[in-house]
This record gives structure tokens, sequence and C-alpha cells, in this order.
């Protein structure tokens, strides 16, 4: 009796399911939000930042009063925290679309996503900004509503099938809408 060799290990679109398009869509909007901060930081200049916390989009790019998207960032100029924030949300995004099913694609996503974190990707939950309450409440529902159109109606292993994603969405959306934490501006 002969033994299959195990698949290649690749990222491909031909093995969908809901945890995967949820992953992928969020990391492409992710990395897109990361690189859309970075540009508005890069376009500031090479001055220096100041603090940790900035306004990704200066005086000079307002399209709005207060139109700023906060962000965190360890890096000394704006120059330097919109170009990198600029290559890492272009990194995740194609990471999150081919690489993400890989072995170490969980891991090295999480890591990029800290590293956007770090050099300015944006933060608007952790500066209490008002806006940000009904952005995580639609990527709740959002993800939630995927999760269900994908299922395939059996009701066992649903632990596998996305399951616990719901009910983690569930319990975002209570705390947001219901609780009302965390108080934002």
């Amino acid at each position: 009796m002969t033994q299959d060799a195990p698949a290649k290990e690749r990222s491909s679109f031909d093995n969908l399911n809901a945890t995967r398009v949820i992953v992928t869509t969020l990391g492409v909007l992710f990395g897109i939000s990361g690189a859309n901060h970075g540009l508005f930081e890069f376009l500031q200049g090479n001055k220096p930042t100041g603090t940790l916390f900035i306004h990704a989009i200066g005086e000079a790019q307002q399209f709005w009063p207060k139109g700023t998207e906060d962000a965190f960032t360890i890096l000394p100029t704006f120059w330097n925290a919109g170009l990198l924030s600029m290559i890492v949300g272009l990194v995740i995004v194609g990471w999150s679309l081919f690489f993400i099913e890989t072995k170490y694609g969980r891991t090295v996503f999480l890591a990029l996503s800290i590293i956007l974190f770090l050099v300015g990707g944006g933060i608007g939950i952790f500066l209490k900004q008002a806006w940000s309450r009904p952005v995580i409440a639609g990527a709740a529902i959002f993800s939630s509503i995927v999760y269900i159109l994908l299922w395939d109606g059996v009701a066992q292993k649903l632990h596998d099938k996305g399951g616990i994603g719901v009910l983690i969405n569930l319990a975002i959306l209570a705390v947001l809408l219901i609780l009302r934490w965390p108080a934002l501006g």
C-alpha cells in the first residue's frame, strides 16, 4: 500500500472557507488602512513627530476639521513613519492574499500587524476615537454574516467552521453597543 505524499503547502483560492475569507478580507482592509495612514504621514515630510501619538494627516492634507487619523509611532520623523507604514501595509495585503494559510502564515501576519501598529499604521480605538466604535461593530457584523453565508449547514463541529468567531463577534458587539465600553471621545 502506498502512502500519498503530503499536499504541498501553498496559498490557494481552491479551498475557500469562512475563516479564510474573513482573515483575507480583514487583512487586506487592515493593510490598505495602514498604507493610507503611511501615505499621509509621508506627505508631511521629514519633520520630527515630537511624540509617540501623531496625526497621520497633517493640516495641509486635511479634508475636514479634526480629520487627522490619529496613530502611534516609535519612529522619529513623519517621513520614516509614513514610508514604513506604506511598505508594511502593502506587505500585509500581499501576505493576507497569498500566504496566510502557510505553515507560519498566521504568526507572520501577527508580527506584521504589530510592526504596523508600532510604525504608525493607526489605532483609533486605543486613542478613544468616536468613529472606531461603528467601524469595529461593522466589521464584527460583516464577519458574522460571511461566516453564516459560507456555513455548510451541518451543525457538527461548529468550532471548526467559524462558530467561535461568531460568538466572539457577538461578545464584541455586546461590549461595544450594550455596555458602551470603552468610553470614546
